[in-house]
């Protein structure tokens, strides 16, 4: 005997006269196969990839989880929180930005008020004459006074850069970003 399909059931094929039920819809509960047709309609009904979120949306519709600072690295001239220290205090992140550096002492302002500990201090600066990058602080080994950028210190005001001698002309820096990380006496 064959098979023979009446109302959504298909009865015998196996020699032993079993029914089998087909859904012709999807269900979350039921426990039978579907109709083959059911599944190409809904799978056609999915978005196609070139409606699938980009990158860039995913700011746009995430909510970070409250009590949790975005874990994302952004840079801003604005104070934020980025973590929290050790003791539980926020740690405030802010860029500064300089148009240029001059050999010897530099001491630029930072702005920030009731600063307590410095927990991080970088950044990077362009040479001139060929806009070179340099990744802050560093240090050249062979003349460490005539080819070194070091960050000698912060305080409640400023930040201190001592600029080499072999810093001027073609070589003079220019377009300097430090990133601060800090802790505040107000929290």
């Amino acid at each position: 005997m064959g098979i023979i399909y009446k109302n959504g059931t298909y009865y015998g094929g196996g020699g032993g006269g079993a029914e089998i039920t087909v859904d012709n819809e999807l269900s979350s509960t039921s426990e039978n196969p579907v109709q083959n047709k059911v599944i190409k309609v809904e799978l056609d009904n999915k978005q196609d990839a070139d409606d699938l979120m980009t990158p860039e949306d995913i700011d746009d519709v995430v909510t970070p989880l409250p009590g949790v600072a975005n874990r994302l690295p952004r840079y801003s001239t604005e104070e934020q929180i980025v973590g929290y220290w050790i003791d539980g205090k926020p740690i405030y992140q802010k860029s500064i930005t300089v148009s240029s550096l001059v050999t010897g002492e530099n001491s630029i302002s930072h702005n920030i008020s009731n600063l307590e500990r410095t927990i991080k201090c970088d950044g990077t600066v362009m040479r001139n004459g060929d806009n070179y990058s340099f990744y802050l602080p560093i240090v050249y080994m062979d003349n460490i006074t005539a080819w070194s950028i070091v960050i000698t210190g912060i305080n409640q005001l400023s930040v201190n850069i001592t600029v080499g001698s072999n810093f001027t002309g073609i070589y003079a820096l220019s377009d300097l970003v430090l990133t601060l990380q800090y802790t505040k006496t107000t929290d």
